[in-house]
């Protein structure tokens, strides 16, 4: 893993604070995503992502580090466990957002070996 640190401004936070806020795992037909199945699903997977969000917002301020990141998906992707390919396939699509608002270029495979069991770029 090529870990680095990462520059959190005011900017930064804010974005994250948004994101956290915005209603997730809804019907986007841009990305071709159908929504959760039902609003049970919606809001256990919409927890889980704001909850790695809240972690990451007090965390970032201890230890602004790529790895530090990475150990918050880690955690998030356990929770998608047991959900369809398109709620796993939307979680990821989370921590990418996130990975462009921290200027974080790779996951260093993380999520593709996790969504498809490899990694793509190995």
């Amino acid at each position: 893993m090529k870990d680095h640190d990462l520059i959190m401004t005011e900017e930064t936070a804010e974005r994250l604070a948004a994101l956290r806020y915005k209603t997730k795992f809804m019907e986007d037909t841009k990305r071709l995503y159908p929504g959760a199945p039902d609003e049970q699903i919606r809001q256990r997977a919409e927890t889980a992502v704001n909850a790695m969000l809240d972690r990451l917002r007090i965390g970032l301020q201890r230890s602004p580090r790529k790895s530090y990141v990475l150990s918050e998906f880690a955690k998030l992707l356990k929770d998608f466990d047991g959900e369809d390919s398109e709620e796993k396939e939307e979680a990821c699509e989370y921590c990418e957002e996130v990975m462009a608002l921290l200027g974080i270029e790779s996951s260093d495979g993380m999520l593709n070996t996790w969504l498809y069991g490899f990694d793509p770029d190995e």
